[in-house]
């Protein structure tokens, strides 16, 4: 596919690197763009490295294309649809590619994608486990903090084997430049108001994550969920050719068929000889991730079709240990539960994490709004008599603002975890769960969730 051709490619993250290795694998020649300059030991060695593989490496790059000697670039995810040198790959008439598209381009194996708003990685990952009962499974994706092994997608893709299995996250940016990208087995979590700072407007975002659906045919299937309060099936169905096996998932009372479904306290899963299940019986907290569950099982026993195993699936599921920053219990002390869901960056994510969850709730929040939305989370606070524990910026329109007198404001994310630790009593939830991206002092979800950590532990 690649030899004797020249790729470009925009980006020197992880995946950037992954799709050039993979590429040069293969025959292809590779210049690799990146607009950092180069300022640690650690770049120059990486340079030297992709050096090595002749790799082409133009670092601190102006990030136009003029006269560029590639036929097809590979574009990084963190650029925008409309940064420059892509609207000038577009009037030269180059391909555009994302990683995904190369994935599936080069895998021998098949694909399990899952997208969403919220609950993606913890489907992906209970997809992961289950799968890894019956065959050679490998994480990967837009995946990252975890706590298990991952993979880009690209370096999953170049070493998989025809009889294993891709279980991948894919984000709506990875979705924006795709050809021919056909899971074997697709799911949208679900679809509420996000990243509307990189999208012009929620109907873009939506129908980029549509976009997963694009190119299924026959012997592809798409499992749709079906809970109230969740994105409608309706329109989840409407973005789905003609062609593929349509599964449905959620919960019994929607009215689509299941047979892998949630009902009160209830859970049944598909394939197994007995059924339904307490909930309270199995290592999972919380009706959405109760759906992410059934999603992920209903995906891996239509992707493994007669490989599929149930009941090696469940023992899997019996030592499923959580994910971290994704409502991942912490601590229990004096009967105070207390969840760091760091990864929790917008208003339905707040609400959905918060639903789940009994007794008193004292939630800890704060960060970047992204220009969101958070009248519903106010009308749910003032519902459920919640007070959050906001810290960070006091900034005009901002987070506490919206939240008028359903948030109490402090300085700092320490200073607001001990407030929510020394208020709770006994039966009572502290939780961490911003609603909002990550910002100075952290940089990401992943040091703001360990920097919570430390604190709880601290506190102890």
């Amino acid at each position: 596919m690649f030899e004797g051709r020249t790729i470009g490619i925009a980006g020197m993250g992880r995946s950037g690197i992954g799709a050039a290795k993979a590429i040069i694998r293969r025959g292809g020649k590779v210049v690799l763009y990146d607009e950092k300059q180069v300022v640690s030991t650690a770049q120059l060695e990486q340079i030297e490295q992709l050096q090595g593989l002749r790799a082409q490496v133009i670092s601190g790059w102006h990030g136009r294309f003029e006269n560029p000697e590639f036929d097809l670039l590979i574009s990084s995810p963190g650029m925008r649809r409309d940064h420059p040198a892509l609207l000038d790959a577009v009037r030269l008439q180059i391909p555009i590619w994302s990683e995904v598209e190369l994935a599936y381009q080069i895998s021998e194996a098949p694909i399990l994608a899952i997208t969403g708003t919220n609950g993606k990685t913890t489907s992906v990952v209970l997809s992961w486990l289950l799968a890894k009962s019956c065959t050679n499974a490998l994480l990967c994706g837009n995946i990252a903090g975890s706590g298990y092994e991952e993979l880009t997608l690209c370096e999953a893709a170049d070493i998989a084997q025809p009889e294993d299995l891709l279980v991948a996250e894919v984000s709506s940016y990875q979705l924006e430049w795709i050809e021919e990208f056909a899971p074997k087995v697709a799911a949208i979590t679900n679809i509420t108001p996000d990243h509307l700072d990189r999208h012009p407007n929620f109907e873009d975002y939506r129908d980029t994550k549509f976009r997963i659906f694009e190119n299924l045919d026959e012997g592809d299937c798409a499992v749709v969920i079906a809970a109230e309060g969740g994105f409608p099936p309706e329109q989840m169905l409407a973005a789905i050719p003609a062609g593929p096996e349509i599964r449905f998932a959620g919960e019994k009372s929607a009215g689509y068929p299941t047979e892998s479904w949630i009902e009160s306290d209830h859970v049944m899963l598909r394939g197994l000889e007995t059924g339904p299940f307490e909930q309270r019986s199995l290592p999972i907290v919380g009706r959405h991730n109760f759906l992410n569950l059934v999603t992920a099982w209903e995906m891996v026993i239509a992707a493994l079709e007669d490989r599929a195993d149930p009941a090696k699936m469940f023992a899997a599921l019996q030592q499923y240990k959580g994910v971290e920053n994704r409502m991942e219990i912490i601590s229990d002390e004096g009967g105070v539960r207390v969840i760091n869901n760091s990864m929790c960056t917008n208003p339905a994510a707040v609400i959905s994490s918060l639903r789940g969850i009994s007794g008193k709730i004292r939630p800890i929040m704060g960060g970047v709004t992204k220009q969101l939305d958070f009248a519903p989370v106010k009308n749910f606070f003032e519902a459920n008599g919640i007070q959050a524990y906001v810290f960070g910026s006091t900034e005009p329109g901002g987070l506490l603002e919206q939240l008028g007198e359903t948030a109490r404001p402090f300085s700092s994310l320490e200073e607001a975890t001990v407030a929510a630790l020394t208020d709770a009593s006994c039966g009572e939830t502290v939780i961490l769960a911003p609603g909002c991206a990550s910002a100075a002092p952290f940089a990401n979800f992943m040091e703001r969730g360990a920097e919570f950590k430390r604190i709880v532990r601290n506190r102890a």
